[in-house]
C-alpha cells in the first residue's frame, strides 16, 4: 500500500519515502529503508515511524538510486549503487562499474547512504526565506497554497525530482494567505512558486506555475555553478 505523508501542527521534516518493498503476501510497503541486519529490514515510514521486516517476507525491494556497503561474509565489504533486492539476494552496480548479485544470507548488515531526509514541510513560515536553504545542497523553495490542483500537480513533480536526486533537496512551503507578513516581505504574489538555489545559496531563478522542465534546466545550472 502506498503511505500517506503526514503533516504536523506547525512543521515537519520527512523522509523522502522512495523505496517499495513488495511482500510475500502480494501487499507493498513504500518507506525508505535506512538498514539490514540480522536478515531483517528497517524501513521508515509515514509519520516518522519504523517498521522492521523479516528479509524472508520480501520479495523484492526497488530502491531510490544511493550508494550502499555490504558487509559480506568472508569477503571484503562491497560498495556501489544498490540496484534491487530479489530473489533473497542484493543486486549491486559496484564502484568498478561490474554488477553483484549477494545472499541475503551471506550479508552481515549493509550501510545506506542518501538516507536523510530529502522534503521538508514547512507551515506558518516567518522570517526570510534564504533561512530555509540548505547547505551544499541544490534547494528547491516551493510556495503552495492548499486545495489548489495546479500546487499538487507541481509538488508531485518537485517531489519527484527531490527523491531520485541525491543533489536536491525540496523545502515545501505552505501559504494559506498571500496577504500574510511572510509572503509580503518575500514578495510572494503568485503561487505555485518554484525557486531554485545552487548550493552556495545563491538563487538561479524562479517559475510561477506549472514548468516542470524549466525547473530542471535552473537545477542544471545550479549543478555546473562554481
Amino acid at each position: 500500500m502506498k503511505m500517506l505523508i503526514g503533516i504536523l501542527s506547525l512543521s515537519v521534516a520527512i523522509t523522502g519515502y522512495a523505496d517499495t518493498l513488495r511482500l510475500t503476501n502480494g501487499k507493498e510497503l513504500t518507506g525508505t529503508v535506512t538498514s539490514y541486519a540480522n536478515m531483517t529490514f528497517e524501513v521508515s515510514v509515514e509519520g516518522g515511524g519504523k517498521i522492521r521486516q523479516p528479509a524472508g517476507m520480501v520479495k523484492s525491494i526497488e530502491f531510490a538510486p544511493r550508494s550502499v556497503k555490504l558487509d559480506a561474509r568472508g569477503r571484503a565489504p562491497v560498495e556501489g549503487k544498490l540496484t534491487a533486492f530479489e530473489n533473497s539476494a542484493f543486486v549491486i552496480t559496484t564502484t568498478d562499474g561490474k554488477t553483484e548479485t549477494v545472499s541475503a544470507i551471506m550479508v552481515a548488515g549493509v550501510t545506506f547512504g542518501g538516507c536523510g531526509k530529502k522534503i521538508n514541510l514547512i507551515k506558518n513560515p516567518d522570517g526570510d526565506s534564504r533561512k530555509y536553504l540548505v547547505k551544499d545542497q541544490i534547494t528547491l523553495v516551493y510556495y503552495y497554497t492548499p486545495g489548489l490542483a495546479i500546487c499538487k500537480t507541481v509538488a508531485n513533480d518537485l517531489e519527484k525530482i527531490a527523491k531520485e536526486d541525491s543533489d536536491v533537496y525540496l523545502q515545501k512551503i505552505e501559504l494559506t494567505s498571500l496577504t500574510t507578513i511572510y509572503a509580503k516581505k518575500n514578495n510572494i504574489i503568485k503561487v505555485p512558486r518554484t525557486e531554485v538555489y545552487d548550493r552556495k545559496g545563491k538563487a538561479v531563478d524562479a517559475v510561477v506555475g506549472a514548468g516542470i522542465d524549466a525547473v530542471r534546466t535552473y537545477i542544471n545550472i545550479a549543478k555546473e555553478a562554481k
